[in-house]
This record gives structure tokens, sequence and C-alpha cells, in this order.
């Protein structure tokens, strides 16, 4: 039998929601029409100290002017809207807000109203971020061993040439400036591994970088490949750039924790053995697929980690960028690297997806939206 639900007792489920509910008009600037209890709660404001009232009376100076940009053309283009933004409340007391908003429409398929659901991760976030610095300090480990390989090559030829030149006065003209061409390469070369190691060091500013992206790929192959070890076959697909030159807007210390955690991944699955591929592309993504990967149309750098191991199922792959979900062992894996990973992308206007088949291995796209 089918039973409707009565309007004051829907109402009243989500006034006691546990969950911040709030409803704006579409007309005017959005203003706040109804909050449940939750938010009032959350925000420590007062009923009518809101209502009538645009909801950025919540951002502050920390508040990204990039995520207010995506909330407005979200709100614009009436469509759904999943985003978390760092918000304050009325006592000044910052909170990360995981935001959902979706338009409500008449019988006549007009948009009415914005019905949104909030929710405080602060947790979460701060979580992450405890993840995202036991990844860098177990990155440093392993690259510890290949980075010192790499420098002891570079210094090698820059000691025999010093030798080499102990004797300068038997050397003619063209040795001497052979020798000082090696020396200033492999310095070059050193001082390259160790500028590396630094910018991954330290702590990442909040300002996004505009990055070359043919600069980046040098440092992306070489970053990979000093993450790897001798039971891993490495192998790679770069495809050059079409045109003029072009830039991606990211932080490269994050960049690289992203990396990092997709190939710590791909060994897991691979269980330390098999082949790694690093995918380098361009990719056009048009207004049809843009929509599906909740992405503008435009065109993306492509950067893929695929792996030969054991592979997902379709219900894990549904919840893989789920923070907290982990198919590793208890204690091998907090859940988080993965979540970590699609937010900080989604941050920069791109995404991250896998495509995955149980026993032939996955693949993780990294998509970042260029410009000239």
């Amino acid at each position: 039998m089918k039973f409707d639900l009565p309007k004051d007792i829907l109402i009243q489920s989500i006034e006691h929601s546990n969950l911040a509910h709030t409803i704006s008009s579409v007309d005017g600037d959005m203003e706040l029409t109804y909050v449940n209890q939750a938010f009032l709660d959350e925000t420590g404001y007062e009923r009518d100290e809101v209502i009538g009232r645009n909801c950025r009376f919540l951002q502050g100076d920390g508040t990204s002017d990039e995520t207010v940009q995506e909330i407005k053309r979200a709100l614009a283009a009436f469509e759904p809207l999943d985003i978390e933004i760092l918000n304050y409340k009325k006592d000044g007391t910052p909170f990360w807000n995981r935001l959902r908003m979706a338009p409500v429409y008449d019988e006549n398929k007009k948009p009415v109203a914005f019905i949104g659901i909030q929710s405080d991760v602060t947790h979460i976030r701060e979580a992450q971020r405890l993840e995202q610095e036991r990844q860098k300090l177990e990155a440093l480990g392993r690259m510890t061993g290949n980075i010192s390989h790499e420098i002891k090559n570079a210094l090698q030829p820059v000691k025999l040439m010093a030798e080499a030149m102990q004797d300068w006065k038997n050397l003619d003209e063209e040795k001497i400036s052979r020798c000082v061409e090696i020396l200033s390469e492999n310095v070059q070369i050193a001082d390259k591994i160790t500028q590396d190691v630094l910018r991954f060091s330290r702590k990442s500013s909040t300002e996004l970088e505009k990055i070359d992206v043919s600069d980046l790929k040098d440092d992306v192959v070489r970053f990979v490949q000093n993450l790897l070890h001798g039971q891993i076959e490495y192998t790679q697909h770069i495809e050059a750039p079409k045109g003029d030159t072009i830039f991606v807007n990211i932080r490269l210390n994050h960049l690289y924790q992203i990396i990092i955690n997709l190939v710590n991944n791909a060994l897991h699955a691979m269980e330390e053995s098999g082949n790694l591929t690093l995918h380098w592309s361009y990719e056009e993504i048009d207004s049809g697929a843009a929509s599906k990967m909740k992405v503008s149309k435009g065109t993306y750098l492509c950067i893929g980690v695929e792996d030969s191991g054991c592979g997902m199922d379709e219900k894990t792959m549904s919840s893989a960028f789920d923070p907290f979900y982990s198919t590793k062992p208890p204690g091998e894996g907090t859940g988080l690297g993965l979540s970590i990973s699609y937010r900080i992308v989604k941050e920069w206007g791109g995404t991250l997806t896998v495509d995955s088949k149980i026993n032939e291995g996955s693949i993780f796209k990294i998509f970042l939206p260029v410009s000239n």
C-alpha cells in the first residue's frame, strides 16, 4: 500500500536531523528561507540572524576564491553541487564544511529553490593532513636509496674531472673545455635532485602554482622512477603536447603526494612485483563527458598510473574515493589516501578516475585542466 508522508512529519524529520539543512530562494541574492536546528548548532547563529541572508556570511579570509567561484557557477547553471569549503562560525572558529546542494523544481519544471545539506568534516580534514605527512615521510624513506645512487652517479664524473684537471698544464684547451662542460652538467644534475627533494619536503603554500607542463613531465617521470625498486618493471607512454606551451595550475607538492599514493596502491596491488606503467596524454573533454565527470569541458592533462595487480570489482571501485574506505588489512592503511587525492584534484578543477578488472590490474587517471 502506498503511503504519503504528511508534510508536517517531513518538516519535523528535517528539523531534528543531525545534518544541517538549508533552503535558499533562487530569486534575488539566493537568500536563506529556511535553516534547521542542526545548522544553527553547527554555526552558532540564531535563526533570525541568518534568514534572509546569503550563505556567504559563513565565508572568511581563508575561504578559497576558486571554491566560491565553483559554487557560483553551479548555482547559476542550476546544477547539483558537492564541494568542501572553509567556513567560519559566528565566534570566528573555522571549520571545513562539506556542502551538497541541488535545485528544487515546481510542477512546471521551473527552479524555485536550492536545498542544501551541510556537514562539518574538519575531523576528516585533520586526519587527511596527518595521513599526508605520514605518506611524505614514507616516500622520503623509500626515495633515499634511489636518490643516493643518483647523486653518486652525478658526483663520480665530477671527481674524475677534478682529478684530470689537476694536471691542467698537460691538457689542451679543448680537453679543459670538455672537463668544465662535464663538471657543469653533473653539478646541475646533483642540484636538480637536491631541489626535487627540498621542494617535496617543504610545507606547501595554499597558493596554486602555474607550471609549464613540459617541465612537469620530466619531474613526474623522475619522481615515479625514484619511488620504484628492482622488482617492478617500469614502462611509460608519453604523448607530446600539441601547439603552444601549456600550463596547469596546481600545487606541485600536493601532486607529488597524489602520485605517491597511486604508486603505493599499485605496489600493494601487485604485492611488490609486476609492471607499472606511467601514461601521459592530453584529452579533449566535451560537454557530455564533462557532465558525467563533473568538470568543465576543455583540454586536460591526463596522468595515468597503471598496474598489473589484482584489480577491483565494481563495488570496490564505487567506494574507492570514500574517506576511511580501505581494502588493506588493519594497520596497513588508513583509507584516506585516495579520498585526499580526489579532493585535491577536484579543488584544482579536475578529477580522479579509476578503471579496473579483477586479476587484470587497475589504472587511475588524474585529469588536470590546462591553460595557455
